[in-house]
């Protein structure tokens, strides 16, 4: 297997069900993101990329027309795709789908995606694995988290007035991160369906705002903050953080207030989303978040 662009690992055998990677000498362990990226499954438990088992990939028989509704022109559905329904113009299944609604023309729908909607626009993408997203109208968005919503979208493809002159994408994400602390200055990472960072598109700029809520057994046991952050995300997909609310610099360090919640970089560029417990008992933590972004094509 070639080298994914922007890594220096690559898988290089398979140990049981685990993937070893190499950096072209040395079997090394690849990161959570890594082993996503290369089509893994992340083991949280162990910490290790494992393969990944779908059981829709082995149950599904190839393609079964009449469970799907196709309506229009030059539409293309590829293998093993279930329950679906695509009405437009050239539109794309690339396959391995299930349960995926299409209104528009030129959209397309990469390989393993489930549950999700393009709802009406042009030449929008939900990308390898996504489930559970919906881009509700607008042109040229795409979607690469789970459960998330884009709202909108615009494509300028670098004939009119942008400073560099190149096509760029304009969209708003909005989905939830949650995770439970329960110890007095300890950690933990909310989570996005299985992964406990935010992907981000490489070669973007962002605006994040986020809402947060801390919950406890009491009634009295609420609590909630918002803030806001300036995120640059370079052509590798690491991401920096250039302003925090009122504009301080707080490239790749947490910042929280009375250390319970907060936003920060890891070594690998990942774009994480923290809170720490304040007394020795379980809270649920809820993050509210809204991407507005700048998508350089």
């Amino acid at each position: 297997m070639n080298y994914k662009k922007g890594y220096k690992i690559k898988p290089l055998r398979v140990n049981g069900d685990v993937i070893v990677f190499t950096d072209g000498v040395n079997e090394v362990n690849p990161s959570q993101k890594a082993c996503i990226d290369y089509g893994y499954s992340w083991d949280k438990s162990s910490n290790t990329c494992r393969i990944v088992k779908k059981s829709n990939s082995t149950l599904i028989d190839k393609v079964n027309q009449t469970s799907n509704t196709v309506g229009g022109k030059k539409n293309r559905v590829a293998g093993d795709v279930q329950n679906s329904v695509i009405y437009g113009q050239r539109n794309t299944f690339e396959g391995n789908n299930q349960n995926v609604l299409v209104l528009g023309d030129g959209n397309r729908v990469q390989s393993g995606v489930f549950n999700s909607a393009i709802v009406s626009g042009n030449d929008n993408i939900v990308t390898d694995d996504v489930n559970n997203s919906s881009i509700l109208s607008g042109v040229g968005a795409i979607a690469i988290r789970d459960n998330e919503t884009i709202v909108g979208g615009f494509y300028n493809d670098g004939s009119n007035n942008h400073v560099a002159s190149v096509p760029y994408t304009v969209q708003s994400s909005k989905f939830v991160m949650h995770g439970l602390v329960d110890t007095i200055g300890v950690s933990t990472f909310l989570e996005l369906g299985e992964i406990n960072y935010i992907p981000v598109h490489p070669n973007s700029r962002v605006h994040l705002k986020a809402s947060f809520l801390y919950l406890g057994d009491g009634v009295n046991e609420f609590n909630s903050k918002e803030f806001k952050a300036d995120i640059d995300v370079n052509a590798d997909g690491e991401a920096n953080i250039l302003k925090f609310d009122n504009g301080t610099t707080m490239n790749n360090l947490l910042f929280s207030e009375s250390n319970s919640i907060g936003i920060q970089t890891d070594s690998d560029g990942l774009l994480q989303v923290s809170a720490t417990g304040q007394i020795n008992a379980k809270r649920i933590v809820v993050a509210d978040l809204t991407l507005t972004e700048v998508i350089y094509r």
